[in-house]
């Protein structure tokens, strides 16, 4: 892949950014490539240049932040333990408060949160099907699902709460949880 050069990676910051301002205060249906290309100071053109449409736009920016997320916890080590991945997660949200503000917010896609929580799930079953021996494995997916949907709740309320906490207290915050969890 060839490198961005500094005027094209301008302009998909500028499309990107008015992206999520105006997904800030609309649903995706109601955003037009007009009010964005308006707002971001372009002309369609250079829109459509880089993107099909407004959807394809909003699927790129979720595929760059799940990438992001998914290439730091490739990085981690393979030692059946979801606290890397959930310190990971926490910490990739942080750095892209402006996104996931807009991604886990109202107008945002509910699947796309469900998608990175879901990746700590893969990289973690060998753990929790050691810890939870009493449970089919039936049992231990719900589990999970009442886990992952716990940790989304408390993800939403920190966005909710402007990242009042730090990501150590909310990471701590979850893991603690997921201890918890289980240990019994």
């Amino acid at each position: 892949m060839e490198k961005m050069d500094r005027r094209t990676k301008y302009t998909l910051t500028t499309i990107k950014d008015s992206m999520l301002k105006l997904m800030e205060k609309k649903e995706i249906s109601k955003i037009t490539v007009t009010k964005l290309c308006n707002l971001a100071d372009i002309n369609r053109a250079t829109f459509y240049k880089y993107y099909v449409d407004i959807y394809d736009l909003i699927e790129k920016i979720e595929l760059e932040l799940y990438n992001d997320i998914k290439k730091s916890i490739d990085l981690i080590e393979n030692n059946e333990s979801i606290k890397p991945f959930i310190d990971s997660m926490i910490k990739i949200i942080y750095e892209n408060q402006n996104a996931c503000k807009v991604l886990f917010g109202p107008y945002g896609n509910k699947e796309f949160i469900r998608k990175i929580v879901y990746l700590g799930y893969i990289k973690s079953a060998t753990e929790w099907k050691n810890k939870l021996t009493k449970f089919s494995t039936n049992q231990i997916d719900y589990i999970f699902n009442f886990f992952a949907f716990g940790s989304i709740g408390i993800i939403e309320k920190w966005i909710d709460d402007k990242f009042k906490n730090s990501p150590e207290e909310i990471s701590k915050l979850i893991n603690d949880l997921c201890d918890n969890l289980l240990s019994n």
